[in-house]
């Protein structure tokens, strides 16, 4: 079936960005996958920080890529920045951040967020904000200085409704029209 564009157009107003910047998915699970399958192969990294969202795991498993698992600060839940930072290298495809993280709770700065983006411009930064609506602190702001930061979200916490698997990613406009290439038809 073919979109019309207005749940685009309405998810773009709240955001605040473009609608050529938003891509409506079946869930955040299937942006995370198609996300996943656009940039990770055998030959790539996965830096995935844990605890957190099994599915971003999960997807970089399935590429067969090699996966990176700093953890989380014992005491504080704290996104390990420096050990984030510390396992990028030329074969990182795909670096998760889970904000607030699930089953933690914390958020990680924008600041960490931005020099992650920075220290890996060739890899894609993916924000899983499902529970953006709780902490209304969101990376979407950093899109335009970072297009390797990619946002995506869910209609499934906050606005109760995860049997309809609505979800959507917010990013750059060029990486979001290559992704889109990704979804199937009938999707």
């Amino acid at each position: 079936p073919e979109y019309d564009g207005l749940l685009e157009e309405r998810l773009a107003f709240y955001a605040g960005v473009n609608t050529a910047n938003v891509l409506v998915t079946n869930g955040s699970d299937q942006a995370i996958r198609i996300i996943g399958r656009s940039v990770l192969n055998p030959d790539k990294r996965a830096i995935v920080p844990r605890p957190s969202f099994a599915m971003l795991r999960l997807v970089a498993e399935e590429t067969g890529a090699e996966i990176i698992e700093p953890f989380y600060d014992a005491e504080s839940m704290a996104f390990p920045t420096q050990e984030v930072i510390e396992s990028i290298n030329d074969e990182t495809g795909l670096i998760t951040i889970c904000s607030p993280n699930n089953p933690t709770g914390t958020v990680t700065s924008l600041e960490d967020i931005a020099t992650i983006a920075e220290a890996a411009p060739r890899a894609i930064i993916l924000v899983d904000e499902a529970y953006y609506d709780f902490s209304k602190v969101t990376a979407v702001g950093l899109i335009e200085k970072f297009p390797n930061i990619v946002v995506t979200r869910t209609f499934s916490k906050a606005f109760g409704i995860p049997a309809l698997r609505i979800g959507y990613m917010i990013g750059n406009e060029d990486l979001v029209a290559q992704i889109a290439k990704l979804i199937g038809p009938y999707d």
